[in-house]
């Protein structure tokens, strides 16, 4: 994932009465970011991208008499997750991808079963090929059972530790790797990518966590408050040819302003220095498409969210 979008096909925010902030992912072909990796030398794989395919698939086969693995790399944009956040839960899902070249989950000569594990090294869908492919821990890998249909799905697979262990480990941690449990041939896992057409079965990342502005030591006396965002204004809206942001900060802090459009477009990704009370921020609107758009600032104490209409 490389963008975080609060809109309804990619990501969603809610806040319960028990303090709970529920983060749902679940990004296009243009906000994503996964990608394949062939093992196949004698085809000409192992240096070839494969970060626009619909599928992320986990193979054991062979072609033109050759055996080659497949392996699938898919990463989320953790950013929205506050650096004081406690993790509650986090399940992936992803689901069989229909259409696909590579057919449907088959398992043969044992089980198509598979991991998934934490990558550890950074990584581009773009240019990554099977010979430059990041590297990756066992630390609390999660198994997936072997396929018992030909399209079955996996959803609300248990990511929680794996998710606490990036959140801790930022500089080490890049996303997830799928492959196979057993690398011989014939075995596949054939799921859908974030390219894929259909909307609903792009992979998806729900995240439970909870949160609090004053930090506590073990005697229970507070021992500091994060900066808050009083106030996020924003005017005129609907807009025209301009919109200003006033945001009212309780301390100096940093705040991260992006603007979306419905289709998940960034227009806006820009880093501000906020001092104590009101700071004020203007962007030119006039070349953009009339329509709805999600104005999102983060610091580091919460994010905020507005609806701007241009008309």
């Amino acid at each position: 994932m490389k963008k975080i979008i609060v809109l309804l096909a990619v990501a969603s925010f809610s806040l319960s009465s028990s303090g709970q902030t529920t983060v749902t992912l679940q990004p296009n072909g243009t906000t994503g970011k996964d990608a394949e990796i062939f093992s196949c030398v004698p085809c000409g794989y192992s240096t070839q991208n494969f970060g626009n395919i619909a599928e992320n698939c986990a193979i054991a086969w062979t072609k033109n008499g050759a055996s080659h693995n497949i392996r699938s790399l898919i990463q989320f944009d953790l950013s929205s997750i506050p650096a004081n956040a406690t993790i509650q839960s986090a399940v992936l899902s992803l689901y069989f991808a229909p259409g696909s070249d590579e057919g449907k989950h088959y398992g043969f000569f044992g089980s198509n079963s598979a991991y998934l594990q934490r990558i550890t090294s950074s990584w581009d869908e773009h240019t990554v090929t099977w010979n430059t492919q990041p590297t990756t821990t066992t630390l609390d890998r999660v198994s997936l059972s072997g396929s018992t249909s030909a399209t079955q799905n996996y959803p609300n697979i248990n990511v929680t530790q794996l998710i606490k262990d990036m959140l801790g480990d930022p500089t080490h941690s890049f996303g997830f790797m799928l492959r196979l449990q057993s690398e011989t041939v014939y075995k596949k896992l054939v799921l859908a990518s974030s390219d894929h057409s259909n909307a609903t079965i792009r992979p998806k990342l729900v995240i439970v966590y909870t949160s609090h502005s004053p930090m506590e030591n073990n005697s229970g006396s507070e021992l500091r408050t994060l900066p808050t965002t009083q106030i996020l204004k924003v005017y005129p809206n609907p807009a025209r040819e301009s919109v200003n942001l006033s945001i009212n900060a309780a301390d100096a802090d940093q705040a991260f302003i992006s603007i979306y459009d419905l289709s998940g477009r960034e227009m806006v990704d820009q880093v501000y220095q906020l001092t104590e009370g009101k700071n004020q921020f203007s962007f030119e609107t006039m070349n953009w498409t009339r329509g709805l758009y999600m104005v999102i600032v983060k610091t580091s104490g919460e994010m905020i969210t507005e609806k701007l209409l241009l008309e």
